[in-house]
């Protein structure tokens, strides 16, 4: 039960964490990509991650241990903070292209990067399922 509270906290914690980064760079509200972007994200770990939660509790709770602190090796903090820091990086630098008008993308671009944004995400909780040990450590 503390592993479900642990990611219902992480979760709410990580869904305001992209809202913010999302949604302040944007400038407004009203940014359909952004609610995509969370949304796709969204499912794309929550559905598996309960899936782990009820089948696998142990892989859900290595995979809760993830980022630069929960790597032992120099280097691999590094290389993770500068992955999480990169992400950061592309989700504001996208919004705010989408309020300085900086690029013109074509709606069906945003769908395709959204699928595939869904689909990387997929693949890599999929790992996560079917090879518990896949998960951080």
């Amino acid at each position: 039960m503390k592993t479900v509270v642990q990611a219902t906290i992480t979760s709410v914690v990580g869904a305001a964490l992209f809202g913010l980064l999302v949604f302040l760079p944007a400038g407004t509200v009203a940014y359909w990509r952004g609610w995509a972007f969370i949304a796709v994200f969204a499912a794309a770990t929550l559905i598996p991650s309960a899936y782990l939660a009820v089948k696998n509790p142990d892989a859900l709770r290595r995979r809760m241990q993830a980022g630069p602190g929960a790597e032992t090796r120099p280097l691999q903090k590094v290389i993770i903070a500068f992955a999480f820091l990169s992400m950061g990086a592309m989700i504001v630098v996208s919004a705010l292209d989408f309020r300085l008008g900086w690029s013109r993308v074509p709606d069906a671009v945003s769908v395709l990067g959204l699928v595939l944004v869904g689909a990387g995400l997929t693949i890599a909780m999929l790992v996560t399922i079917q090879h518990g040990y896949a998960a951080a450590m």
